[in-house]
């Protein structure tokens, strides 16, 4: 081998190139639309033959251009999530769906502790954001 050659590491890819996936990505789109079949991350990756993992390499890591096709595969996927949150039936398995697959979703709830150990507890987090802080710059 010369020196200064490049070396293949890891599998070849299963799709090979963008037109590739992107015509993968709308036969997953139409098999489901045609068959009543719920838009999921998990059936988008099986039907590209590849990992969940692998799926969210593609749309991270900028691969031949599968990035911007895979994040407006799973926007949709979002979307059609977000709308069984307005149905007529139960919308617990969206509500975990959009939790588990998509960023920004997550329960969050506060207390807020008053009297004396509420501003002991108040000070505690203000010198733990202001040591936070401190530590950024």
């Amino acid at each position: 081998m010369n020196p200064g050659t490049a070396i293949k590491v890891g599998r070849p890819m299963k799709i090979k190139g963008a037109v590739a996936l992107k015509k993968r990505v709308d036969g997953y789109f139409t098999e489901c639309d045609t068959g009543e079949i719920p838009y999921t991350v998990s059936g988008l990756a099986l039907a590209l033959g590849v990992s969940r993992a692998t799926l969210k390499n593609y749309e991270t890591v900028e691969y031949y251009g599968f990035g911007n096709i895979i994040e407006i595969a799973k926007t949709r996927i979002e979307n059609y999530m977000e709308k069984q949150l307005f149905g007529k039936k139960q919308c617990v398995g969206a509500i975990f769906a959009l939790k588990n697959n998509f960023e920004g979703w997550i329960d969050k709830s506060e207390t807020k502790i008053k009297g004396p150990l509420g501003d002991i507890l108040d000070t505690i987090q203000n010198a733990k954001t202001e040591s936070s802080l401190v530590k950024r710059v």
